[in-house]
């Protein structure tokens, strides 16, 4: 069987992505021709594992079925950008779930030595000042939900861009 592109994300409730949504809605009446992210398409990545074997895929799926510690809060914070093309709104709350995906998965993949947990809304070739600023302005409401579970996503990609399957999810059981 061929590799298969996959990330683990955390499943971002409803009401955070309408939110996110709004930001993303509203950077789009005053820059309506960049490439946003899609509704279905909007997530926290918690770890890219890029392109693996299918045994490797089974193997952290079942490792990732180990992780526990319960629901977590998770709550929106500013709207930035990483040069040189990526424009997103911050979330607070998913650092020590991101420390238990890599520990799980330890001896697998690579640990992430930056996590910033953020949701990407837009793509662009390349961000101008003044879109920068625009971004850096956005009015984030301070939303803060509980988070109660992860996935495992596959990617394909097209020409009309990703679209993502999920795999497996994982509920964050207590302890």
């Amino acid at each position: 069987m061929p590799a298969r592109r996959c990330f683990v994300c955390l499943e971002l409730p409803d009401e955070l992505l309408r939110v996110v949504r709004e930001v993303r809605d509203a950077l789009r009446k005053q820059f309506p021709d960049l490439r946003y992210v899609s509704r279905e398409n909007l997530h926290l990545t918690l770890k890219f594992l890029g392109e693996i074997s299918p045994e490797l895929l089974g193997e952290a799926e079942e490792r990732l079925r180990g992780i526990r510690g319960g629901p977590i809060e998770a709550s929106l914070a500013e709207a930035g950008c990483f040069a040189p093309r990526i424009l997103w709104v911050g979330l607070c709350g998913a650092d020590d779930l991101q420390r238990k995906v890599d520990d799980a998965l330890e001896n697998l993949f690579e640990p992430e030595h930056r996590f910033m947990g953020h949701v990407t809304i837009a793509r662009v070739k390349g961000i101008s000042e003044s879109l920068r600023r625009t971004v850096e302005g956005l009015e984030v409401p301070r939303t803060t939900v509980k988070a109660t579970g992860f996935t495992l996503q596959e990617s394909h990609l097209s020409h009309e861009g990703p679209r993502y399957e999920t795999i497996a999810r994982f509920p964050l059981e207590a302890d």
